[in-house]
């Protein structure tokens, strides 16, 4: 069986093998997923998105022009020790989802796990499988994006510069909003330092982490991967 993450800029593939989750790669469009889906013979699949309903619609026509028998995975009140905080729990994006499910199943500890791509979230899960909820906030390019739409006069740059401070506006523009978003952690930090005194595990994922400084969090993992590995609960438990 093969498990996708279908995200909002670029998709995800791993092999599930063995109760062994194996990436293969990512990119970007349709096109080039089931190119590799149908160079690698796939059969079996299961797939979660946070996509356009347009864009899963056409995913699940190629597939089943493709032969693969598919599952999407979708959000859920309750799974595998999860309860989601939300009262609408249908609302609860499908990426934040698994990630709880993945940290569930590597800690029996309070957890914080930080997702960094178009945007960055938090989520907090007590070592009971309690969700407490989160926070979203945009990303670094997506904080970027929006301002560059909103001036005649200003670009951006998606290079990190090597100074602290920039000396022109593309640079000071990236630096601000990575600014933000280390911001954004040191606030989740402060939060979880002033309301939980039982040890705590942090995982981060997504391309995003790059931009973020660790250092000062004790039990910090790096899991680039941690939709895959939420679908790998799905996929061991759907066994």
């Amino acid at each position: 069986m093969k498990l996708l993450e279908v995200g909002n800029t670029r998709w995800k593939l791993a092999d599930f093998i063995d109760d062994d989750v194996r990436f293969i790669g990512h990119g970007i469009g349709l096109q080039d997923l089931l190119m590799v889906l149908e160079q690698s013979a796939t059969q079996q699949l299961m797939f979660a998105s946070v996509a356009s309903d347009e864009t899963n619609h056409q995913l699940q026509q190629r597939l089943t022009q493709a032969g693969i028998d598919f599952i999407q995975v979708v959000t859920q009140a309750e799974f595998a020790g999860v309860q989601n905080a939300y009262a609408d729990y249908q609302r609860l994006g499908v990426d934040r989802w698994l990630t709880l499910l993945a940290a569930r199943s590597l800690t029996s500890s309070h957890c914080v796990i930080v997702d960094a791509g178009t945007a960055i979230t938090l989520d907090i899960l007590d070592k009971d499988g309690q969700h407490q909820g989160g926070w979203i906030a945009p990303g670094l390019h997506t904080m970027q994006d929006a301002l560059v739409a909103r001036s005649n006069r200003i670009k951006a740059r998606y290079d990190a510069p090597r100074a602290e401070l920039g000396q022109c506006t593309e640079d000071g523009l990236f630096l601000g909003c990575q600014a933000a978003l280390r911001g954004f952690v040191e606030q989740a930090h402060q939060y979880v330092q002033a309301n939980y005194r039982e040890p705590v595990s942090w995982f981060f994922s997504g391309g995003g982490t790059e931009h973020l400084t660790l250092d000062y969090i004790h039990n910090a993992q790096l899991r680039p991967h941690l939709v895959l590995e939420g679908l790998a609960v799905v996929a061991r438990q759907s066994k």
